[in-house]
């Protein structure tokens, strides 16, 4: 059962970095702590993965279902090492920006307009608290 929930697991990590363009802007300060979870995942994911290589070289790699969630782990792990943002690049998919304009605010707080040729605007706002 934990093998199952670890493919689940993995899947779920990988999806959720691959959607991230559409969900990073709705936590707000707690998109912090989104991402400290998304790194204990993955690393938890990491040390999971080790484990099962190790119970399979004890088994000198005789049960194969433990080798495919192996592999399919390990490689959804290495697509999230490889491109932590996403296999698809969204903002290539967007139409160019016309204009774009910043400023700081209070605190280091900065707000970036982004006027694209579509007729379509993104507001990003970003502050550090450091």
């Amino acid at each position: 059962m934990l093998k199952n929930r670890l493919v689940l697991s993995a899947i779920i990590l990988f999806l959720v970095i691959n959607t991230s363009y559409y969900w990073e802007g709705m936590f707000g300060f707690f998109v912090v702590f989104v991402l400290l979870a998304i790194v204990v995942v993955f690393l938890t994911l990491a040390f999971a993965v080790f484990r099962q290589l190790c119970f399979a070289v004890k088994e000198k790699f005789s049960n194969k279902l433990r080798l495919y969630k192996i592999a399919i782990v390990l490689s959804l792990l290495t697509l999230v090492l490889i491109w932590p943002y996403g296999l698809i690049n969204y903002e290539a998919l967007e139409s160019e920006n016309i204009l774009v304009a910043g400023r700081e605010g209070a605190a280091n707080c900065t707000t970036s307009l982004f006027l694209k040729q579509s007729g379509r605007f993104k507001m990003r706002s970003i502050c550090s608290w450091c």
